[in-house]
């Protein structure tokens, strides 16, 4: 497992990650989670959005995440 800073090129695919793991919650709240709305572009210049990167079996899996983490 490997890690490395998210480039803004990746924030769409970091948005559907969020919007996907966060839409069960939307009917319950009435609302739409913050990670579903936040400001990825900003947050990756700022360097604060990295990618943990998994390999099994051949396929990389991207897991976005906090830097630092």
């Amino acid at each position: 497992m490997s890690s490395r800073h998210a480039v803004v090129e990746d924030a769409s695919e970091i948005r559907d990650c969020a919007q996907r793991a966060y839409a069960r919650y939307i009917p319950l709240t009435g609302q739409k989670p913050a990670a579903t709305v936040a400001d990825f572009v900003k947050q990756i210049a700022a360097g604060s959005v990295c990618f943990w990167l998994i390999s099994a079996r051949q396929q990389t899996v991207r897991i976005p995440g906090q830097s630092g983490i």
